[in-house]
């Protein structure tokens, strides 16, 4: 289990998958660095699970699984649930076109470690990798912003202000 980072001066181990292939050679171009390696690329959501499962019973399961939401075989939530049954040490890190805050809360709710939109900056992208492997929260702002107007209509009763405790 790859809950821990990764030994200093090890790179970053990133397992991709992306079904469009314009797309997932852009991601590839955009991961090239000395600190991150791209162990597999896929593009299929039941592949992901399955190369995913044979390199974490090698011992080399990868760093960060960075994971288009919309792919056949099973969607990136559904590929995120089935990793973290595999590994619960595992981190998700959902790349997606679609603002639907729905998939941003189904992702969340999986386990993912972080839901970006496709249109970041592609300069981005590696440091948002990096963050991930820290196991820490990974959003862009439009995503952010949906989470939190998420939050705040769980907090707000039906009709009316937040009550005492609950005001962000």
């Amino acid at each position: 289990m790859r809950s821990e980072d990764p030994p200093t001066g090890s790179p970053l181990r990133v397992l991709v998958a992306e079904d469009h292939g314009l797309m997932l050679e852009a991601i590839l171009n955009r991961l090239r660095a000395d600190d991150i390696e791209v162990v597999d690329a896929l593009a299929d959501g039941r592949a992901l699970v399955n190369s995913y499962a044979r390199l974490h019973t090698a011992g080399a399961a990868p760093d960060v699984v960075l994971c288009d939401h919309g792919m056949p075989g099973l969607n990136g939530t559904q590929a995120t649930e089935q990793i973290l049954a595999l590994d619960p040490g595992a981190k998700v890190l959902i790349l997606s076109a679609s603002e639907d805050e729905a998939l941003v809360v189904s992702a969340m709710a999986a386990g993912a470690v972080g839901y970006l939109l496709k249109s970041i900056p592609p300069g981005e992208l590696q440091e948002k990798v990096r963050t991930a492997a820290r196991g820490e929260p990974v959003f862009d702002a439009r995503t952010a912003s949906a989470m939190i107007g998420q939050v705040r209509r769980q907090l707000r009763p039906v009709g009316g202000a937040a009550g005492p405790g609950t005001s962000l």
